[in-house]
Order: structure tokens, then sequence, then C-alpha cells
């Protein structure tokens, strides 16, 4: 059981940290003009939806190197539990904990 829920919460963060890391490198390297005009940075709708990090293009791109960072790490710290502890059950759920708190925050 702790093995699926594992590989729930490890996919799970994969695949937001492919979106954002996609979306940090299209929106803060590239700066591709066209994908910048299209999230509307600083409009009342994006700003009240999508919180202050919505104010600039600046903010964006920061927000979401910060999240990349953190899903990565949460990763990575995730693995290196799993692999250190192979017979140990406490540490298993304790690291299969961390990663759902943090799944649980990332998707807020």
């Amino acid at each position: 059981m702790s093995k699926i829920l594992f590989s729930l919460l490890f996919t799970y963060l994969s695949l937001l940290l492919l979106v954002v890391s996609w979306e940090y490198y299209m929106l803060g390297i590239i700066e591709q003009p066209k994908m910048i005009e299209e999230y509307r940075f600083g409009s009342e709708a994006m700003v009240s939806n999508g919180g202050m990090k919505y104010k600039t293009h600046q903010a964006y791109v920061e927000h979401s190197l910060k999240f990349v960072l953190i899903t990565l790490t949460s990763i990575l710290a995730g693995l290196s539990v799993l692999k250190l502890a192979k017979k140990n059950r406490v540490w298993k759920a304790n690291a299969i904990y961390a990663l759902s708190i943090v799944a649980l925050f990332m998707s807020a």
C-alpha cells in the first residue's frame, strides 16, 4: 500500500514540477512575448483569482522558481528517505506523510 501511495504522490509532484518548470522556462528564461500577453499580469481578474503572484510578470517568475525548487527538493528528499529506509516502515510512512503535505500545499 505504501508503494502505491508513494508512487501516486511522486507522479503528482513530478507532473507539477514539469508544468511549472515549463512555465518558468517560457516566461522567465525565454520571456516569450505572446505567452506573457496571454497571462494578462496585473489585471484585476488575474490578481483576484490567482493572488499576488499574478501582480507582475516578475512576481510570477519568482514564484514559479520557488515552486520548482521546493518541489524538486521534496521529490529528492522523499526518494532518499525511501532508499535509506528500505525495511523501516516508520521512515517510509514519514516520507509519504511529508510528500503528501508538500503536494497539498503546492496545489493550493
